[in-house]
């Protein structure tokens, strides 16, 4: 007659699992504990704030020419420039555009622009003065500086010799000298324009 073992084997198997399983779950603590506590070596990433500009000048004048034509003039009170985003700011600016032949400027309290998208926007209330006596204000634009044209799709007025131009927004071309409106627009004429005679 034999003996039937699976009955000890069984006791003995049990008995080494009751005493690995603790061991497991201390080794599998320590562990989670050692992750836990390990950094990695990069820097955390920061919250994106906007950098210190790198240069801030005061009384800032330009000129910019193409070819051997000077087509713009500007000024600003402030002017501060970050060289690793290209991103310009001014307080105060004054863009005067064919300085020498018809001139017309843009002033803004505030312009802000991108070197490499080559455009700024103008805020705070923007004035627009022309040739002939043309002068305009709306509340912002946006100047495309390789164009020359500024948009804007806030209110604008204008006033000229005679008449007054109401509209939704505008496309200015500074190369044309001419304007698109959109929205809708009002025009108001003087009383000597209008015809009206005694």
């Amino acid at each position: 007659m034999g003996l039937d073992a699976p009955p000890l084997e069984d006791a003995a198997v049990n008995a080494r699992s009751l005493t690995a399983r603790p061991r497991a779950r201390a080794c599998a603590c320590l562990l989670a504990l050692a992750a836990a506590g390990c950094k990695p070596d990069r820097p955390a990433e920061a919250a994106v704030t906007p950098s210190r500009p790198q240069a801030t000048l005061h009384g800032v004048r330009m000129r910019v020419f193409h070819g051997e034509e000077l087509a713009l003039v500007g000024r600003a009170v402030r002017l501060s420039f970050n060289r690793s985003t290209r991103e310009v700011t001014a307080e105060e600016a004054l863009l005067q555009f064919n300085p020498r032949s018809r001139p017309a400027e843009l002033r803004a309290p505030q312009l802000r622009g991108n070197l490499d998208r080559r455009g700024a926007d103008l805020s705070g209330g923007v004035r627009l003065k022309g040739p002939s006596g043309l002068t305009g204000e709306t509340a912002a634009a946006h100047f495309d500086i390789p164009t020359r044209i500024a948009t804007g799709d806030q209110p604008v007025r204008l006033r000229g010799p005679g008449y007054t131009v109401q509209a939704g927004g505008f496309q200015l071309d500074f190369n044309e000298e001419a304007f698109d409106f959109q929205g809708a627009v009002a025009t108001e004429l003087a009383a000597e324009l209008k015809g009206t005679r005694p």
